[in-house]
């Protein structure tokens, strides 16, 4: 059990991590801390780049629903039990949380 997390990336900044690599995990840690505790939203800078973003910190049980494009990273949802769900069953669980109903087609 404990937490995961997710850390966005914008490829375009990578040359700053490679430039302190322990300072860029601190400053990841220190947004990874304060999303899980509220405090912000997690987007973070380091050097002379805003290209990062703590995506989520949340209970290892919950299955976390996430877009990312356009640099930024948004969570649409959560779902229990989603490491013993199928992909199908995923996306039926976010649709029903958005008021939408999933259907299969057939072709």
């Amino acid at each position: 059990m404990g937490y995961n997390s997710a850390i966005m990336i914008c490829n375009d900044a990578m040359y700053q991590i490679d430039k302190d690599p322990a300072g860029w995990w601190q400053e990841a840690k220190r947004a990874i801390v304060s999303l899980r505790q509220k405090d912000n939203d997690g987007t973070f800078g380091f050097g002379n780049s805003n290209g990062f973003q703590a995506i989520c910190c949340t209970d290892s049980s919950l299955t976390t629903f996430v877009t990312i494009g356009g640099n930024y990273a948004t969570v649409l949802g959560y779902s229990y039990g989603g490491a013993t769900q199928t992909e199908q069953d995923l996306m039926r669980t976010l649709a029903e949380k958005h008021g939408y109903k999933l259907v299969k087609t057939t072709k």
